[in-house]
């Protein structure tokens, strides 16, 4: 269970679990320690708390809003129900969801090619999301994901607003199934690597001035602000 992110310490400092546990501890004084009476009860906080994050795909922003939320709200030291949802208060931004949603799903259903002493063989990336509620939207909005924004912005709220509004599942595993090599590939030389990449280049540059032809002023301002979104987060 890939938990360590959340438990393990780097370089010497404390682990994400070690900060939160003395940010509670700070927030609750004489509240929150005395809740655990031994060192494997904390232990068994550490673990739990830690494996519910991993499960819920809970980012550190997250958690830094739960933190937050009892900062602010919260008398008495939150359960873990109570902390996941003070997590999920994070409000989503829906451009860059949705630029997160066309991304990952990309990278979800999209395998790369990638060399071995056996030969070529195709792979997934693993797919990252910062809230398993985008992707739960992204996927009901099927192959409208695949269409300008401007197109399906309105139906892009409906469906993120329709997910956040229940009960928000995990991200399921990737279950792709991919040949481990595939036979008889040939290695493209530096040069038709290049010329390849340029074929697309200019490709992707007529389709996008035939584009601009048949967009209105706010269509084409919509695809600039996800294009800066884009670039950002590069």
């Amino acid at each position: 269970m890939q938990i360590e992110k959340w438990t393990e310490s780097r370089s010497g400092q404390e682990s994400a679990m070690e900060r939160l546990f003395n940010r509670l501890d700070g927030i609750y004084p004489g509240l929150w320690r005395n809740k655990f009476g031994t060192p494997e009860a904390i232990e068994n906080w550490r673990l739990a708390w830690a494996e519910a994050f991993f499960e819920e795909n809970i980012s550190y922003d997250e958690v830094a809003a739960g933190i937050r939320a009892c900062r602010r709200g919260s008398a008495f030291p939150p359960s873990l129900p109570e902390f996941l949802e003070y997590c999920r208060s994070v409000k989503i931004d829906y451009d860059k969801a949705f630029c997160e949603a066309v991304d990952q799903m990309n990278t979800r259903r999209s395998p790369k090619l990638k060399k071995s002493e056996g030969g070529y063989y195709q792979e997934f990336d693993q797919d990252v999301w910062s809230n398993p509620a985008i992707y739960w939207a992204a996927r009901a909005m099927g192959n409208d994901l695949n269409r300008n924004y401007y197109e399906v912005k309105a139906s892009w709220a409906y469906e993120l607003d329709k997910v956040l509004a229940s009960e928000v599942l995990p991200v399921p595993q990737n279950t792709n199934i991919i040949p481990s090599v595939i036979p008889d590939s040939k290695e493209l030389s530096e040069e038709e690597q290049k010329n390849v990449s340029n074929m697309f280049k200019d490709i992707l540059s007529m389709l996008d001035d035939n584009q601009q032809k048949t967009q209105s002023p706010e269509e084409i301002l919509d695809n600039k602000k996800l294009e800066k979104i884009r670039n950002e987060k590069a």
